[in-house]
C-alpha cells in the first residue's frame, strides 16, 4: 500500500489499496463526530439507500429530522455519502463500506509514523496469530 500526505490534509491513493479499485483518486479521510459516526453506521448497515427519516428511526439518540439532514449534508460534503432525489425525498447511501473507511484511517495513521516499517512491525506483532496468518494469505 502506498500513501501520501500533503501538508494540512491526510490523503491516500486508493489505486494502490485494492487491485479492484475502479478509480485512481486521492480521497480525504474526514474525522467523524459522534452523531456523524452513528449516521454512517446506520448507512453502512443498510442494504440500500435510506431517507433521512429512515436514518433517524435507527438512531438511539433520537435527534430531530432537521439535525439528521444537517449531518447527512455534512457527510455528503465530506465525500462519504451520496444523495439521490426520489420525488420529494432524498435517499442517502454510503460511498464506501465501513471496511474502506477503516482501511483509509489505518493508512493515515501509518502516514503519521516517523518509521512506517517499524509501525507496521509493531502492528503485526500486536494482532492475534490468526490475523497474522490472514495477512500472510492476503499478501501471497
Amino acid at each position: 500500500m502506498t500513501g501520501c500526505v500533503r501538508p494540512g490534509a491526510a490523503r491516500i491513493a486508493l489505486r494502490d489499496v485494492e487491485p479492484w479499485a475502479a478509480e485512481s483518486r486521492l480521497v480525504p479521510v474526514p474525522n467523524l463526530g459522534e452523531l456523524e459516526r452513528a449516521v454512517m453506521e446506520r448507512l453502512w448497515a443498510a442494504p440500500g439507500s435510506l431517507t433521512a427519516r429512515d436514518v433517524q428511526e435507527g438512531l438511539t439518540t433520537n435527534p430531530a429530522t432537521t439535525t439528521v439532514l444537517t449531518v447527512l449534508g455534512r457527510l455528503q460534503r465530506k465525500g462519504l455519502v451520496t444523495r439521490e432525489r426520489d420525488g420529494r425525498a432524498h435517499h442517502y447511501r454510503a460511498v464506501g463500506s465501513r471496511e474502506d473507511h477503516v482501511a483509509e484511517l489505518m493508512n493515515v495513521a501509518l502516514d503519521t509514523a516517523a518509521d512506517r516499517s517499524a509501525a507496521l512491525a509493531r502492528f503485526v506483532g500486536s494482532i492475534p496469530p490468526e490475523e497474522r496468518a490472514r495477512l500472510r494469505d492476503l499478501l501471497d
